[in-house]
């Protein structure tokens, strides 16, 4: 995973998007400037990762789970 990181940093650090699925709140955390949480294909929530806490993050995903 490591160099997959790597790669993703590179290619944004020269202004690349780059679009990330994970279910790791933690990876997305780390790799992204953007959120978006969709559920069930429609989209629940969108923050800039600076404006939001990994607690916060885990709680939006959970809340567009159990719609």
């Amino acid at each position: 995973m490591a160099d997959i990181h790597a790669l993703i940093d590179q290619l944004a650090s020269r202004g690349v998007a780059v679009l990330l699925a994970s279910s790791s709140a933690e990876e997305v955390m780390r790799l992204s400037d953007r959120v978006i949480v969709v559920s069930a294909g429609r989209v629940v929530a969108e923050h800039d990762v600076s404006a939001i806490t990994h607690d916060e993050l885990v709680a939006t995903a959970l809340k567009g789970q159990a719609r």
